[in-house]
């Protein structure tokens, strides 16, 4: 077993580190502990305390002297039931109080048309949206950021699972990326010349429009809900996509 797949199960390295160096060494002092995994004797402390409240150590004191043990390996078991068993207790509460969350919303007389989501969870959180609404989503201005990479392949990921169509417009710098999607289903793309791209990603689908500013550090998404305004938008869009390039 590896720290790793510990650190999968819920374990923090340390944590993992000390359980481990446990099932090897056996009954230990926190000293010999501390020797076996590189970890400082007042860090070691505090994680053992950790794992004792997970169950996964016990100690016995001999000679006036604190010797810890891990427990029976089979613990792991009983804590993955029981996270499964919370889980399952969420997900029912959720499934019961959901018709009443929704409606709440739709009676409320406040709603703003227009929302800000600040950082990297903000973008996943418009983009997540777009799934959940499941509607055609036309793209301006998609480009590559790394930080983003992997939110966005899983955002494709379960868009072609849901078979959303997807309709993007890149910045002709950006062509290898826009031929990388091209190869997607239920994608289509097309370039336009890099002078008049926007640095900015506009998302259109449903009636909402979304502004998508990827910077490093400070991303921020701002979603409109108006049906007014995503028909501009998609009016804009297709006057672009007809005199974009194909690849």
């Amino acid at each position: 077993m590896s720290q790793e797949e510990l650190e999968k199960l819920g374990l923090s390295p340390n944590e993992s580190k000390i359980y481990l160096a446990l099932l090897e060494i056996g009954s230990s002092t926190a000293d010999k502990i501390s020797q076996k995994s590189g970890i400082h004797r007042r860090t070691v402390y505090d994680n053992i305390e950790k794992l004792m409240n997970k169950g996964l150590i016990n100690y016995i004191i001999r000679a006036n002297k604190k010797y810890f043990e891990a427990t029976d390996p089979n613990k792991l078991n009983d804590i993955l039931k029981e996270k499964k068993e919370m889980i399952e207790d969420q997900e029912n509460i959720l499934k019961r109080i959901m018709p009443e969350l929704i409606l709440a919303q739709k009676m409320s007389k406040d709603k703003q048309e227009v929302n800000v989501y600040k950082g990297k969870e903000g973008i996943k959180t418009i983009l997540w949206d777009i799934l959940r609404e499941r509607k055609p989503n036309c793209v301006i201005g998609a480009h590559s950021r790394e930080e983003f990479k992997d939110m966005l392949e899983k955002f494709h990921d379960e868009r072609i699972k849901l078979k959303i169509p997807n309709r993007m417009i890149f910045k002709k710098e950006d062509i290898e990326r826009a031929k990388h999607f091209r190869e997607r289903s239920f994608t289509e793309v097309r370039v336009i010349p890099t002078e008049y791209s926007s640095p900015i990603a506009i998302n259109i689908y449903d009636n909402k429009v979304a502004f998508l500013i990827r910077s490093v550090k400070n991303p921020l998404g701002i979603l409109i809900n108006n049906k007014d305004t995503s028909d501009e938008f998609r009016t804009y869009f297709e006057m672009l996509w007809n005199n974009c390039e194909k690849i």
